[in-house]
């Protein structure tokens, strides 16, 4: 999902390079100013199941939200 600030995008990138280190398929929302709701709804309809949200929330806080689209269920996760 596209970063709140280039803070966030920084994080955001970050993030996505590890997990594609991991040999995990990875997208990058790069339309800004798009609303989460629209980024999720996106999602969904291409049938990716987990979305990794990276907001200010998340950069106070250095962790990463983790959303199972399916179920809705969403956790947060420290960043190592």
């Amino acid at each position: 999902m596209w970063p709140e600030s280039d803070e966030c995008q920084s994080m955001s990138m970050g993030v996505a390079q590890k997990l594609r280190d991991e040999g995990k398929n990875v997208t990058v929302w790069l339309q800004k100013d798009t609303k989460l709701d629209k980024q999720l709804k996106y999602a969904d309809k291409m049938g990716i199941k987990y979305v990794v949200i990276v907001g200010d929330k998340e950069l106070k806080d250095n962790s990463i939200t983790i959303k199972n689209l399916k179920t809705g269920k969403q956790e947060k996760e420290p960043i190592q």
